[in-house]
């Protein structure tokens, strides 16, 4: 607001929102330490398992959905999507919601299980949102050395993701 007073209502770049830094920077170490805040102990004990379902479970689901919707869209008239687009679709209804199982899950009663859900829940989250920006750097109509460095922009994001998340926990625990 005063920023705006100052600049007499003219439009400041200090207040654009810039979406790559958001979703890429800001959001998934937010995902990610939203995840770290379920009982440590169970979630490092467990976090190989939570990280397979996650990461895995979102390639897996991924695959499927895109492949799925390149079959069923066309027989539905739904025309004009391109392979990139198949790929974004995909990404986008791979990520799965935990909340209402969670729900049902007490913390204190199932400890392994609640922490499973939660963890894979928030790192399938993180992980999607992370897939959904390098699909949509891949150009389909030629894959060269470019597709690499797409899967090293994903295997970059991800793991600073996790470390800043990991980081972020570590110093709100203290």
């Amino acid at each position: 607001m005063v920023l705006l007073f100052i600049t007499k209502g003219k439009s400041s770049r200090i207040l654009t929102f810039d979406e790559e830094v958001f979703f890429i920077y800001l959001l998934p170490p937010i995902i990610f330490n939203a995840g770290f805040q379920v009982k440590k102990k169970q979630f490092f004990h467990n976090f190989l398992t939570i990280m397979l379902f996650g990461v895995i479970g979102v390639f897996v689901s991924t695959a499927v959905i895109t492949c799925g919707s390149r079959f069923l869209f066309p027989k539905l008239n739904f025309l004009g999507l391109s392979g990139q687009e198949y790929l974004a679709i995909g990404t986008i209804f791979s990520s799965t919601d935990t909340v209402c199982t969670l729900q049902v899950l007490h913390q204190d009663e199932t400890p392994l299980l609640y922490s499973l859900v939660f963890g894979e829940g928030v790192v399938n989250d993180a992980t999607s949102v992370v897939l959904f920006n390098a699909v949509q750097k891949i150009d389909l109509s030629r894959l060269d050395g470019r597709a690499f460095h797409v899967l090293g922009d994903f295997l970059y994001l991800f793991s600073t993701s996790t470390a800043l998340g990991v980081v972020v926990s570590f110093i709100s625990e203290n």
